[in-house]
Formats: C-alpha cells, sequence, structure tokens
C-alpha cells in the first residue's frame, strides 16, 4: 500500500511538472527504479497514466482555447508514428541497453538546455520559417520515436523543439505539447498493451495522480508559465535524472 501511495503521489507532482514545464516522466522513472521495478516494464506501465495525464491536461488547454490547432495537428502525426517505431524496438531491448540510452539521452537534454538559456528569455518573439517547419516536423518524429523507446525526457524534448525551433511562446508550446503528445502515448500504450510486462496496480496508482495533477497543472501553466524557471526547472530535472541513471549502471 505504501508503494501504491507514492505512485499516486510521485504522478501528481510529474503531471504538474508536465504541463507546466516537461520532464515530468524523469521523475516517474527515477522513483519506479528506485523502488526496484525493471527499467523495460517501468516503460511499459507508465503509458496509460501518462495518456490519462495529458488527456486531461489537453482538455484543460482546450477549454481554454489557447490551441493552435493547424501546427498541433501537423505534430501531432509525426509524434505518434515515431512512438509507434520507437515503443516496438523497446519491447525488444535488453534492459542494460536502456539504461545506458537514459544516460545519452538525459546528458544530450541537459547539454541543449545549458547552452540555449538565451533562447529561452525571446521565446515567442520570431516567426517560424517553412524550413522551420519542416525541420519541426522531423525533429518531432525523432521526438516520438525516443518518448516511445525510453519516455524519459521526451515532453522536455518537444518543449524544447517548440520554443527553439518553432518559436511558440511558453502558453501555446505547452497546449501543442500536452495535445499532440496524447497521441504519441495512445499509440505507444498500444503498442505495450500487446508487447509490454505492464503492472497493473502501479498503473491504477499513477493514473491518479497523473489526472489529478494534470487538473492543477493546467491552472499554474496559464498562471504562472515564464520562460526563466521553466528552462531552469526543466535542467535541473534533467541533471537530477541524469544523476541517478548513472547510479544505475554503477556496479553495487
Amino acid at each position: 500500500m505504501t508503494t501504491l501511495i507514492v505512485l499516486a503521489i510521485t504522478g501528481f507532482v510529474a503531471a504538474v511538472i508536465n504541463a507546466v514545464a516537461g520532464n515530468g516522466g524523469t521523475l516517474v522513472v527515477t522513483v519506479m527504479s528506485a523502488i526496484g521495478l525493471p527499467a523495460n516494464s517501468i516503460t511499459a506501465s507508465v503509458r496509460i497514466p501518462s495518456l490519462l495525464g495529458y488527456l486531461t491536461t489537453g482538455t484543460g488547454f482546450m477549454r481554454q482555447k489557447v490551441v493552435p490547432w493547424g501546427l498541433t495537428l501537423r505534430l501531432a502525426a509525426p509524434l505518434a508514428i515515431g512512438a509507434g517505431v520507437g515503443a516496438l524496438v523497446a519491447s525488444i531491448t535488453p534492459e542494460l541497453i536502456t539504461r545506458y540510452a537514459v544516460i545519452v539521452g538525459l546528458s544530450a537534454g541537459a547539454l541543449v538546455l545549458y547552452v540555449s538559456r538565451t533562447g529561452w528569455t525571446t521565446a515567442g518573439m520570431g516567426m517560424m520559417s517553412v524550413n522551420a517547419r519542416g525541420r519541426t516536423l522531423a525533429i518531432f518524429f525523432a521526438v516520438g520515436a525516443w518518448s516511445g523507446f525510453i519516455f524519459t525526457a521526451s515532453t522536455m524534448y518537444a518543449l524544447l523543439v517548440l520554443v527553439l525551433v518553432a518559436h511558440l511562446e511558453i502558453v501555446p508550446a505547452n497546449a501543442v505539447k500536452a495535445v499532440a503528445v496524447f497521441g504519441e502515448n495512445l499509440f505507444a500504450a498500444a503498442v505495450f498493451l500487446g508487447h509490454g510486462d505492464i503492472h497493473w496496480d502501479w498503473v491504477i496508482a499513477l493514473s491518479a495522480g497523473f489526472v489529478a495533477g494534470g487538473l492543477l497543472g493546467v491552472w499554474v501553466a496559464l498562471r504562472y508559465s515564464k520562460p526563466g524557471w521553466i528552462h531552469d526547472l526543466l535542467l535541473f530535472m534533467t541533471l537530477a535524472g541524469l544523476l541517478v541513471a548513472i547510479a544505475r549502471v554503477l556496479p553495487a
């Protein structure tokens, strides 16, 4: 019972973080790893809670009419297709390789965040060119593949692309992320239902937290979204997740 309570609280906090910034999945993976669930089982078990969390968050942004639908619908398809490909790869990948992949992904994310703070302070001030639109679609396929394969830091990567490449302001970027990522999680969840090792009691506890956190997260995102502190939060979460990931591959 204590484990389920911890997971519910973790899901709540992660959903709030996902709504206002992203990378809440890093917190979930870190806590589940500390409890002792294998890496591939974590990737499978977190899909449905994440799906419900983004359904809640995306619906909240839609009600506030802050979703730029043209861009959102264009990005949803490559994200979902990439997630399906990544999930298939994850279902046959040995756990040790998955652990090292997490380290590589978080290291890359931390580096991008470290060198891009100026881009965050000017979020929304540029115009997206035709070439940038093409790059955004291609990169979103890669983000989807990463999410399907690992899940950790996928929403951080999505927000990075929307802010630094598509030049969106933080609130519409979070709205695009929440709605587009829903389809990606739906695709990946379907794959893992057939191929993954899902722990259903953990799924239920996480889902309760994700739904409640999604409701609060939209409220916070609409009122307190400042690029500077969101950037710093993402960097902190990424570095913390990286330290835990490194600790997991070191010999006992």
